[in-house]
């Protein structure tokens, strides 16, 4: 079965879970006598209410919604990543939800989603990346296409970087490079280019070596963008 079978399947299941659900004003855990058991069975894992702005996903479903979307990724890995792929498909369903959960002229929407990720380019942006350990004195360093840049920062990037480092002693650089992608792809795209150049640094300057007397260099722990 093609992708856009099974996201036709999956819409197909999800809108008549929810019409059900809908149409009985009921909670969750009532739904197990109406329709097809093997289907609703897992409605026991939650009993809230759906209102006009929610809608409710049974376990399998949610299950298979995860897979399509690391499926549709796999298209275009380096630049969609599965998170973009649900937000799309998400806005599918709350399209379908205001409808009535009416499917009509849903294939050609499920055609173009398929589509637009396996032609989308990315967006292009500067990510900035705080740097532990990196004491680069008083001048600024290039590796490739990554710029480190020693404190003091510009005061815009000194104050997010306080969000993290209070102190002012642990993230002595930050990193700067540009990146493609989508919203979440664009950092790991440029934390791979980031690590890269860092690599590079350790092996012209100390070899790793597993000591809690040796500040190792490496990239801010959750990669948060600074700018």
């Amino acid at each position: 079965m093609d992708i856009e079978d099974r996201i036709s399947r999956l819409l197909g299941h999800i809108a008549k879970t929810n019409k059900l659900k809908e149409a009985s004003g009921k909670q969750v855990g009532d739904l197990l006598s109406v329709g097809d058991n093997l289907h609703f069975i897992v409605f026991l894992s939650g009993s809230s209410r759906v209102d006009e702005n929610s809608y409710f996903l049974v376990d399998m479903d949610r299950e298979e919604l995860s897979e399509i979307c690391i499926d549709l990724s796999k298209t275009n890995p380096s630049i969609v990543a599965p998170e973009d792929v649900d937000r799309r498909l998400s806005e599918l369903i709350w399209e379908m939800k205001k409808n009535g959960w009416s499917r009509r002229g849903i294939k050609p929407k499920i055609n173009e989603i398929v589509s637009s990720v396996k032609k989308y380019k990315g967006e292009q942006a500067v990510v900035t990346v705080p740097v532990w350990g990196l004491n680069l004195g008083d001048s600024p360093l290039v590796v490739g296409n990554v710029e480190f840049k020693p404190r003091p920062f510009s005061e815009d990037v000194e104050e997010k970087v306080k969000q993290i480092d209070p102190k002012g002693i642990g993230v002595t650089a930050i990193a700067i490079t540009s990146s493609i992608g989508d919203k979440e792809t664009i950092f790991a795209n440029a934390s791979i280019k980031i690590n890269t150049a860092i690599n590079i640094i350790r092996a012209f300057s100390f070899p790793i070596v597993r000591n809690d007397m040796l500040q190792e260099i490496c990239i801010e722990g959750d990669f948060r963008q600074l700018v």
